[in-house]
């Protein structure tokens, strides 16, 4: 049964630490999303690049954190992701970060929905002003 954590906002199964862990470095700024769009993992570094605290809540979907004027080219693009047809996809957008402010972000997409993950991996890197 999936459950979401009430403290980081993860979708949690009691194998998903197992599932992510050792496969995805937690040094790296990632978000795994699983096929409906809710956040399956987020590493330490992503967390942090976003500034949120370890316990703080992130919400269960990761559209949540778009900004409205950058949700179209996304959701477009995960669409295409959940029905197999794209492998990968790359975005500037907005996204909301821990302390309720917008920052810009490179985000790279890359579609693992029909291999042995069965994520869709977002690579961050935030933009300098």
């Amino acid at each position: 049964m999936n459950t979401i954590s009430s403290s980081t906002g993860e979708v949690t199964t009691p194998d998903n630490r197992k599932r992510f862990q050792g496969k995805f470095s937690s040094h790296l700024p990632l978000l795994l999303l699983n096929e409906d769009g809710t956040i399956a993992h987020v590493a330490g570094a992503a967390r942090k690049l976003l500034g949120f605290r370890p316990s703080q809540f992130i919400g269960p979907a990761f559209t949540s954190m778009i900004h409205s004027k950058n949700m179209r080219q996304v959701l477009s693009d995960l669409s295409s992701m959940q029905r197999g047809r794209k492998t990968q996809s790359f975005w500037l957008a907005r996204l909301l970060t821990g302390t309720g402010r917008w920052k810009w972000f490179r985000i790279t997409a890359e579609n693992r929905l029909q291999e042995k993950e069965q994520v869709i991996i977002l690579r961050l890197r935030e933009l300098q002003d």
